[in-house]
Parts: structure tokens; C-alpha cells; sequence
């Protein structure tokens, strides 16, 4: 149906902005180095045109506006509709280019059509003009939009075939140009409405959906209120997918299954391997600033080669950036402390850092997505080179809207005739003081109490009464603080107090976490301390955990090393204050980390590193309800637990955590 004409609603001064835009997402089409025509990017790397201007097997190149000539590939060509789909390479650096924002919304009014109309032997130049336009209605599909008419009034030439048609009442692009009713008269022409391509290309429907990371200042331009009216959330948060195989001395990375593999082997990690490994392996608790900086380097190298960076350089205009890690299974890549792999193109935030770590930075989310899980859509054949973006919203479990509606179970089970370890700082002579069992768990309480999450405190350690308070009372959250260690056959092992005083009862990780799930936890949260002197131990890894989702359990928190007590209050402060508040667990996981590595309980400059998130293959979920009004809606997000031990390839002398302070 046609609705009646609508006037611009867009004030003047965002008017002008998106013409600006528009302009700076414009391209000419070159086919054997001859300008034929127009496109226009809508995304970072892909690009809208006319299948009549160019088509599959057609050697075509683009020049983006006041750009460089760019060879482009043809992705997807319709001859029904009239379009076609081109793929450029990332910008060099990965700097975002400017693209358009995409509507599927009939256009009934005030437009702006941009283009390179074609000139008599000269170069065609960009022009942006005002226009009217109305749709044309399908004859045979009710309700469907057969082409967007550009009403007489303006000269419509060639060249202008491919260029974006700019909606001035919702401020999307909304058709992209198709053809003249006469190139000689102000006779107008028309368009291919965005609809019709979203129906039949994935990338353009996705897109439409979830805009990316490039369009940020279109949506500032618009205002919240504007952007959420289109039913986009205010907060674009992009994901980017990582799949890691191999073994220790060679291993791929990859962004999606269809893009080639980045192959790193540990000569290119450089001449900084063994200074690094010699450092770490000096067996301490205690990691300085020096250390964990070098070894950062060289997570950075292993994990972000240049493909890999440069894709995350150009989502920085995201609000957030998830980045997801897939390990194959049983694979013991996924124990490296990837935490703490440094940004190599920013510098830190923090007086007296010069670097700035994956894991703490507040424009990211690192995760580990636990062993088992496949990726979902956006990992294979994403936006753009293997780039899934897009806001994730989970769906509301029962509960009540705010934290006084999740229940945590929490407990704390540390026997209190062990001896634990002293722990000195770098120049400190007295060590830390290590708090006495009661301490540790009013601490916790009081953390969870002033939040304002309801407390199911256990007061028992033993795992009968763990279990018992479990399946009684069905917890949203199990919190536990206590020891964790593998058996003589690697099964991962939890300690709990035993009926026998002075003896502990070793129960199976995995059978601790399916019978939480199977009571209806969601998010466990396991705060691994340091052992008893006298003991030796290997710590839990990721790989001994496996695939602990398959019960319903969504999230995993683990300290992946043993830390100190004194490290996990800040961390639980700042995370249940992130989670009540309505924030995504990725988020309040980076939020306390980044704590920790501003305000040290211990001089650790690796802290924040041991605390670690794996998921399932559902992002994006929070505990109790936002209070944004943005859309985001209540649910649960996923994590699962690393591996303590820093196995960088080749690093025996890292397998094993050393007791000796």
C-alpha cells in the first residue's frame, strides 16, 4: 500500500551530516579500467551496484570516494532484480571505511540520490541532490514493493545506475538507483527497493538487521531516540569469531571457514621467546610488570596476526567487541592465558602501563566458547571477511526483573586446619595476610548482599550439603572459592571439607558443574586458591573441564591460576555490581578484570589474567533486566574456565605451578 506523502522530518543539521556520509560511502565502477557506473559501500569490505552496470565475470574494479582504485570481486549478481554484490579488501591498518545505513522501509517522500553521473571525456564526478520518490506496489505479491519511482523533476543521467537512495524521514538507504525514464529530460527515474534484495542476499538482510561497526556516526547523527525508533539497539556491539587448531609448535587461526588460514608456528613468534619462557619459568607467584608485558607481546603475535588485527581495528567503532575463541577439542591451546595478549596497536590507559591487554580494555569482551560448541550464524560466511556483527539479545528466564530476583548459592569451602602459602610482594618483606576462612566467605556475602542479589549461603563446605542445598533450593548462581587441582588420570578435581575433620573430599569437577545445571544454575563462578604448602598439584585447564554445557549451564567464571584470597574481592565487588546492574556477563567479567588491573590487592601485574570466561555458543545474555530501555533483554550469559598453566609452545617449564614463593 502507498501511504500518503511524508514531509522530511530529519532537522537540518543531521540532514547535512548524512549527506556528508553518503557521500563518503559513494564509489565509481571501473570494468577494464573504464567508468561505467556507481556502488556504494554497506559494510567495511562490501559494496552495492547494478547487475546491468557490472556483472559475474566482468573484470571490475572501484574507486571509493577521494580514494584509491580497489580490484573488487563480484560476490553475488541478480539479473531479476537488478543487483550485485562486490567485495573489496580491508582498508590497510583495518580503518573502517564509511558506509550506509540500510532500511527495508517503502520510501514515501523527500530523498537524497547519490552517483557519479557520467560526462562526455572527463572523469565522472560524486553528486548528492534532493528528490521526491513514492513506491510503486508489486501487481502480484499484496504488500510487497516492486520499485521505488523517482518522480520528474530532476535529470536522472547515465552513471548514475548503483547509487544509494537516502530515505530523508528515517534517514535510511532504502533503494539503490536503477534506471532513467530519459537521460535528456528532468523526466525522474527509479529504483530497487532495499527489500527486494534483503529477500533473496543474506549479507544485505543481516545487515540491515544488525548495522556495523562503520555506521556509528550515522547513528550518532540521528540520536537515540531516532536509531532505537528504527529498532536498532543504541549499543552495536560487533562479534568476531576465532577458530584455533593445531598443536603447540602449529597453530591456525582463522576468522571463518571461508577465508584462509593464519598459520603461526613459534619461530614467528621471534627472537623475545626464550627471554620470555626464561622469565616465566622462574617460578613465582608473583608476576612483574617487566614479565607479563613481554609475554603479552607474544600472545599478540599468536593470536592476532596481521589479518586477524586488522579485522579488529576496524570494528573499533563498535561500542564493544566480542571476541569469541572456538578450540578444537581436547586441544590444550585453549589453557594458554590469552588474557593477557596485549593490543599492539593501542596504549594503555593505566599510570605507570604502556600496553593495553585484550582481556581489560572497555572497547572488548574476551571469551572462550567452550570445547564441543560449534559456531552459530555469523561464524561461517559472516559480514564482510568472516566478521559476525550484530547485538545479541537472550530471552528472559523466569526470575524477577532486578537482582533481588537471582538467588546464589554460595560457599566457601576451605578447611581451616590447612596451611596456606605465603605470598611476598616484589620489595615487601612481610607477606600477605592470608584471611581466615570466615573472613572470606562474610566478604563474599557482603559483596553479594549490597548488590542486592538474594543469598542462599551454604554454611557447610562438604559436598553432601552443597549438593543437598542445590536440588533444594534451585539457585540462578553457585559461587564457590575453594581448591582445585587435577587427579593422577586428569580428572579435574574440586576440594570440599570431609565429615572427617582435617581430611578433604575430592569431588569430580564435571560432576559438580552437571549437578549445578541440572538444579537450574546458570553462571557458576569458581575462585581457585592457592593450595596448602605441603601440597603439589596441576591446576584445572580448560581442556581437562571439557564440555560442561550440554545440562543447560550457560556460564563458567574461573581463576585458571591459583590467586591469592586478597584478589577476589575486588573482582567480586566489581562483578556483581556490573551484573545487577543489568550489564551482559561478558561485560562485568572485563569490567572486574580491568579492576583488578588498576587497583592490585596483590602486586600481580598478571591478576586480572586468572580470571577467565567460557561460554556456550549463545553471547550476549545478562542476568537481571537492563535498565536501558534499549531493547536488551533479561537472561543469562555464558562462560567457562581456562587452564592455569601458561603453555606457550614449547614451554615445559610452564606445565607445572611451582609452590616456592
Amino acid at each position: 500500500m502507498v501511504e500518503g506523502r511524508r514531509q522530511v522530518t530529519l532537522p537540518d543539521p543531521t540532514v547535512a551530516a548524512l549527506r556528508g556520509f553518503l557521500q563518503s560511502s559513494l564509489a565509481l565502477v571501473y570494468l577494464d579500467q573504464v567508468p561505467v557506473g556507481s556502488a556504494f559501500f554497506i559494510s567495511d569490505t562490501l559494496l552495492l551496484s547494478c547487475q546491468h552496470v557490472v556483472a559475474a565475470g566482468d573484470n571490475c574494479a572501484v574507486r571509493p570516494f577521494q580514494g584509491e582504485l580497489l580490484s573488487a570481486n563480484v560476490v553475488l549478481d541478480d539479473a531479476v532484480r537488478d543487483f550485485t554484490v562486490l567485495e573489496v579488501a580491508a582498508a590497510p591498518g583495518g580503518a573502517p571505511r564509511p558506509c550506509v545505513l540500510l532500511g527495508l522501509t517503502a520510501t514515501v517522500g523527500d530523498v537524497l540520490v547519490g552517483g557519479y553521473p557520467r560526462q562526455n571525456d572527463a572523469q565522472p564526478g560524486a553528486e548528492i541532490f534532493p528528490t521526491t520518490a513514492h513506491p510503486r506496489d508489486d501487481a502480484v505479491q499484496k504488500g510487497a514493493v516492486q520499485s521505488l519511482k523517482i518522480e520528474a523533476g530532476k535529470v536522472i543521467t547515465p552513471g548514475m545506475s548503483g547509487g544509494p537512495i537516502l530515505d530523508l524521514a528515517t534517514g535510511e538507504v532504502t533503494a539503490i538507483m536503477r534506471w532513467s525514464e530519459d537521460p535528456g529530460a528532468a523526466t525522474g527515474g527509479g529504483g530497487v527497493p532495499i527489500s527486494q534484495l534483503a529477500a533473496v542476499c543474506d549479507d544485505v538482510r543481516r545487515l540491515a538487521a544488525n548495522p556495523p561497526p562503520s555506521v556509528c556516526d550515522w547513528r550518532d547523527a540521528l540520536g537515540r531516540e531516532r536509531w532505537q525508533s528504527l529498532g536498532h539497539s543504541w549499543d552495536m556491539t560487533a562479534r568476531v569469531d576465532l577458530r584455533i587448531g593445531g598443536d603447540r609448535l602449529h597453530w591456525r587461526i582463522s576468522l571463518d571457514q571461508g577465508t584462509p588460514d593464519f598459520t603461526v608456528t613459534v619461530q614467528d613468534l621471534g627472537d623475545d621467546v626464550t627471554k620470555a619462557l626464561f622469565k616465566w619459568a622462574q617460578r613465582r607467584r608473583i608476576r612483574w610488570q617487566e614479565e607479563v608485558d613481554l609475554v603479552g607481546q607474544l600472545l599478540a603475535r599468536a593470536l592476532l596476526p596481521p589479518g586477524v588485527a586488522d579485522h579488529l581495528r576496524a570494528l573499533q567503532g563498535s561500542t564493544s567487541v566480542l571476541v569469541r575463541m572456538f578450540f578444537e577439542e581436547k586441544n590444550d591451546l585453549a589453557d594458554i592465558p590469552w588474557e593477557l595478549t596485549i593490543l599492539p596497536w593501542e596504549r594503555s590507559t593505566v599510570p605507570g602501563q604502556n600496553y593495553a591487554f585484550l582481556a581489560t580494555h572497555s572497547a572488548y569482551r574476551l571469551v572462550r566458547v567452550m570445547p564441543g560448541q560449534r559456531p552459530g550464524p555469523g561464524f561461517g560466511g559472516g559480514v564482510g571477511a568472516g566478521l559476525g556483527v550484530g547485538v545479541g539479545v537472550g530471552v528472559a528466564p523466569d526470575g524477577g526483573a532486578g537482582p533481588g530476583g537471582v538467588t546464589v548459592l554460595a560457599t566457601v569451602a576451605l578447611p581451616k586446619q590447612w596451611s596456606y602459602p605465603q605470598v611476598r610482594g616484589k620489595n615487601s618483606v612481610t607477606p600477605y595476610k592470608w584471611p581466615e576462612t570466615p573472613k572470606i566467605s562474610s566478604d563474599l556475602r557482603s559483596d553479594l548482599k549490597a548488590r542486592g542479589f538474594s543469598l542462599d549461603p551454604c554454611e557447610s563446605a562438604q559436598w553432601s550439603e552443597v549438593s543437598d542445598a542445590l536440588q533444594a533450593n534451585r539457585p540462578d548462581v553457585f559461587h564457590f572459592i575453594g581448591v582445585g587441582r587435577r587427579g593422577a588420570d586428569g580428572e579435574p578435581l574440586l576440594s570440599f571439607a570431609s565429615w572427617n575433620e582435617g581430611d578433604e573430599d575430592a569431588v569430580n569437577a564435571r560432576y559438580v558443574l552437571q549437578q549445578a545445571a541440572q538444579s537450574g544454575v546458570k553462571l557458576v563462578v569458581l575462585e581457585l586458591v592457592l593450595v596448602p604448602e605441603e601440597e603439589n598439584f596441576d591446576p584445572l585447564t580448560a581442556s581437562s573441564l571439557g564440555n560442561v554445557f550440554a545440562d543447560g549451564l550457560r556460564a563458567v567464571v574461573l581463576t585458571h591460576l591459583p590467586v591469592h584470597p586478597a584478589q577476589l574481592q575486588g573482582f567480586n565487588q566489581t562483578f556483581y555490581r556490573e551484573v545487577g546492574a543489568g550489564k551482559q556477563v561478558e561485560a562485568a567479567v572485563q569490567e572486574a578484570r580491568n579492576r583488578l588491573q588498576q587497583h592490585k590487592q596483590v602486586e600481580d601485574a598478571a591478576g586480572f589474567g586468572w580470571f577467565t570466561l567460557l561460554t556456550d555458543d549463545r553471547p550476549g545474555l545478562v542476568l537481571v533486566s537492563s535498565p536501558q530501555g534499549d531493547g536488551t533483554q533479561r537472561g543469562l550469559a555464558q562462560s567457562s574456565p581456562l587452564s592455569l598453566t601458561a603453555r606457550l609452545p614449547g614451554a615445559g617449564a610452564l606445565d607445572r605451578f611451582d609452590q616456592r614463593g
